[in-house]
């Protein structure tokens, strides 16, 4: 049953939605659906992005919309001047823990974004008291709220728009990359917590001593950490790897198409909140090799194959069985899909419904 009091506000804050990201996506999904439910709802930006215009409002509006009636949510996952204003503000409050990568993995590369990494977890404990109610989208990053000091978390996935999945892909690159070859693919943006460099090592065992006939395919954004990007290049000339191909961010329909273009989806990073490309590889039925850290573990949810030592041959090795036994890469997909339907059935509208009327009775 809708929400028929329109006067309530649920609108949600955020430092800047951008273009194909999990989180945007996310606050997006939301927004509709919180629409469909009746409420008056709106995403407030602190930067606005070209394109994304009709999706926000600068943050300076929402005092027009503020209120203790209304409901304000907060996304967190790197230190923001955003979060002085969600304290301040009169609404009553909900955060949503999206994970802060632990500022160690940038140091060595940017001191700048080891530095916001920093701020966002002391802006996170900060927010622990002010807060009504907390929200984590797995159990891993329910666990760093509760370290924190934020009392019972509820867990509610990321929403997915399974229809978008679907849509038709880029036939170029399908055409490109389906040519026989076995394509192992990572999408992820080049950075130093997604361990590249690992995936790099890994396809150089196996396209030397498995497959020659191989490719890894790195899809997702390649220019926030210059040094490390020049350093995934040289590695890849030292090593002699032939066909490795970094796209850079790509449009939806470009990822799809190299979704459907791969054979097995390779992940090595060693931090992740969530992990929403593990998600989507089950969506298309490729077979899942990651490494357990961070929330890998608990998204896929005992399907796919985890591993907990980054040793290149043995991996590189575990890829050619999948690859060469057709009855074991069949029994991983089938987990997979079966973790694939948790998320497909999960009662995201009955279970942020209730989120919501418990902050708005409280």
């Amino acid at each position: 049953m809708k929400n028929r009091d329109l006067s309530m506000g649920v609108h949600q804050l955020l430092p800047v939605l951008e273009e194909e990201d999990a989180i945007g996506n996310y606050a997006l999904n939301l927004r509709d659906a919180l629409r469909a439910e009746g409420f008056d709802s709106k995403i407030f930006v602190y930067e606005t992005r070209a394109g994304r215009e009709a999706e926000t409002l600068p943050f300076q509006e929402h005092r027009r919309f503020s209120g203790p009636e209304n409901i304000l949510i907060f996304h967190t996952a790197i230190g923001s001047p955003l979060a002085d204003y969600f304290i301040s503000c009169p609404d009553k409050k909900l955060l949503i823990h999206h994970n802060i990568t632990p500022a160690r993995f940038f140091a060595p590369w940017d001191r700048e974004v080891a530095y916001l990494a920093h701020q966002a977890r002391q802006q996170l404990a900060e927010m622990a008291d002010p807060v009504s109610a907390s929200l984590a989208d797995s159990p891993f990053n329910a666990r760093e709220l509760i370290e924190l000091g934020y009392p019972d978390p509820e867990i509610i996935p990321l929403i997915f728009d399974w229809d978008r999945l679907n849509r038709p892909g880029n036939p170029e690159i399908t055409e490109r990359y389906r040519d026989g070859k076995t394509n192992l693919l990572f999408v992820g943006r080049v950075a130093p917590n997604k361990k590249q460099e690992d995936l790099l090592r890994i396809f150089s065992s196996y396209q030397k001593y498995f497959n020659s006939a191989s490719r890894l395919i790195l899809v997702g954004e390649d220019n926030r950490f210059p040094s490390y990007r020049r350093a995934l290049e040289k590695m890849t000339h030292d090593l002699k790897l032939e066909e490795v191909i970094f796209t850079g961010k790509v449009p939806p329909e470009d990822l799809r198409s190299y979704s459907r273009s791969s054979s097995l989806f390779l992940c090595m990073s060693e931090h992740e909140g969530f992990g929403v490309p593990l998600v989507e590889s089950l969506f298309y039925r490729l077979p899942v090799v990651a490494y357990d850290a961070g929330a890998v573990g608990s998204t896929l949810g005992g399907s796919g194959v985890l591993v907990n030592k980054k040793d290149p041959i043995r991996i590189a090795s575990l890829i050619d069985r999948i690859m060469t036994d057709n009855k074991l890469c069949e029994t991983i997909i089938k987990s997979q899909d079966r973790r694939l339907e948790y998320f497909k059935s999960f009662p995201y509208r009955g279970r942020w419904k209730a989120m919501i009327n418990r902050i708005r009775y409280k």
